[in-house]
């Protein structure tokens, strides 16, 4: 895999995140968290889109605290989940990709901006 491919494909999920809260912003029948929430990671998610793309070498330091955040909201999603008998696939998702995302953002203190 060339050095840029995991960084680029890791900022177009978090730019797809970002776009699902844009649009649960207009349409809040897609998912039922508050507006502000949905606002805050809009920008979030943006930030973290170009972030990963521009791969600076602190991005492990940044990404570390949203993957604490991740890790418990959608952790006790996806456990609450099983306990009603469901499986929450977003949270299922977001904890799969976390130890992804967090071995990319790695990589980038080593490869820098320029791969």
């Amino acid at each position: 895999m060339p050095p840029l491919l995991p960084s680029r494909l890791a900022a177009a999920a978090f730019a797809v995140v970002a776009i699902f809260h844009a649009a649960a912003l207009a349409m809040p029948e897609i998912d039922p968290s508050p507006a502000w929430r949905h606002a805050l990671f809009v920008g979030i998610n943006g930030a973290y889109a170009v972030a990963f793309a521009t791969r600076p070498p602190w991005l492990i330091f940044a990404f570390l605290p949203l993957a604490v955040q991740q890790a418990a909201s959608h952790g006790s999603s996806f456990v609450r989940g099983l306990g009603a008998g469901t499986l929450d696939w977003k949270s299922a998702v977001v904890l799969a990709g976390l130890p992804v995302l967090a071995w990319v953002a790695y990589g980038a203190r080593r490869a820098g901006p320029r791969g």
